[in-house]
């Protein structure tokens, strides 16, 4: 949901595949944000410690901070999203 984050390894184990963090990412990484950024909030989908993942586009990592920062989620530092006040846990909602 809007304002919730969750990690790489949090969404692998949710679809089945524990483990499988690398994967999640890789496959959110080849989303074409033009098309899909509505149909796929992939920027709600942090390192498990909260940190914004900088390598590769070097685009992706500030638009995912703006887009965070525009859904009020709360952060530690610049680039770190407070897991503990941010972190979506299903099982609660």
């Amino acid at each position: 949901p809007a304002g919730k984050v969750l990690g790489y390894g949090h969404l692998a184990s949710m679809i089945g595949r524990p483990g499988y963090a690398r994967h999640v990412g890789t496959a959110l990484s080849r989303l074409l944000p033009e098309t899909s950024s509505n149909m796929v909030p992939w920027w709600r989908v942090v390192r498990s410690d909260g940190s914004i993942a900088m390598q590769g586009d070097v685009t992706r990592g500030p638009r995912q901070i703006a887009l965070l920062q525009q859904e009020l989620v709360p952060f530690t530092s610049p680039h770190k999203v407070n897991m503990r006040l941010a972190r979506w846990v299903p099982e609660l909602d």
